[in-house]
């Protein structure tokens, strides 16, 4: 029964190719599709990554503003590096630029609400 269900597909050249064509592009769309789901699930960690990095930033600041005696280039090279430390330990590139446009963010908000408070 196999034997002759076989031999009947074969027969039927036109059939067989259009099977064998379907098939080719099922798997090509399967493939790109994996491809993609891959490449996205990569970009999803690399972005989670770096924003669990600047949001780590405002934690090591609070840290660093209780050094009294140091300036504030001082204090900005302890949050770098703490960071970076951070980077290195959970395997997470880090981006100094990124990290230190954070802290300046950061510098900036805090100046303009104590400013504002300062006028009331």
């Amino acid at each position: 029964m196999f034997e002759e269900l076989v031999t009947k597909f074969l027969n039927n050249l036109e059939l067989c190719i259009s099977v064998i064509a379907a098939f080719f592009c099922l798997l090509t769309a399967l493939i790109i599709c994996v491809v993609r789901m891959v490449k996205a699930i990569k970009s999803k960690k690399i972005l989670q990554d770096e924003s669990d990095l600047l949001n780590a930033v405002a934690p090591i600041m609070e840290i660093a503003e209780k050094f009294t005696n140091y300036s504030g280039a001082e204090k900005k090279e302890y949050v770098l590096t703490r960071i970076n430390q951070l980077a290195i330990e959970n395997g997470i590139k880090y981006d100094s630029d990124a990290v230190s446009e954070k802290i300046e963010q950061l510098i900036q908000l805090t100046k303009e609400v104590n400013y504002n408070k300062e006028e009331e």
